[in-house]
């Protein structure tokens, strides 16, 4: 992530932590199909799975940024973001838009800062079922 003055750390942080559940995820709904089948493939229901997960963990974020927005006391940097999932039959990618706010911006008249980004995490069915092939192998 490109670093802009009055952000840093904590929203690298904020997003690489978003990548790391996102894998996570993806990889147990793949464990599933790993088992299942002597090939890997994502299925529409694993598919549906994971965007219901996705989109669930964007709204809390965008619900948690909403109160933030309306607090006396709000801290003083917070994320949320959008995300879009798209799937192909071996390939998950989750296109992430971040909205990060700094009420405490040193550089701002009134104090705000705002930083977008934009991150694709990708994760192979292919790639994750054979590790765990080769995992169980040794």
């Amino acid at each position: 992530m490109n670093i802009a003055l009055g952000f840093g750390q904590t929203e690298t942080d904020y997003e690489d932590n978003l990548g790391r559940e996102f894998e996570q995820f993806v990889k147990s709904e793949f464990d599933e199909v790993c088992k299942a089948h002597s090939f890997a493939m994502v299925y529409d229901h694993n598919a549906k799975r994971i965007r219901e997960w996705l989109t669930s963990k964007a709204g809390e974020s965008r619900s948690m940024a909403d109160q933030f927005d309306e607090s006396d006391k709000p801290p003083a940097r917070y994320s949320s973001f959008h995300a879009t999932l798209t799937d192909s039959a071996s390939d998950v990618v989750a296109i992430v838009d971040f909205t990060h706010i700094n009420r405490k911006h040193a550089l701002s008249p009134d104090g705000w800062g705002l930083l977008q980004t934009k991150r694709l995490f990708h994760v192979s069915s292919t790639d994750h079922c054979l590790s765990q092939e080769s995992e169980a192998t040794k």
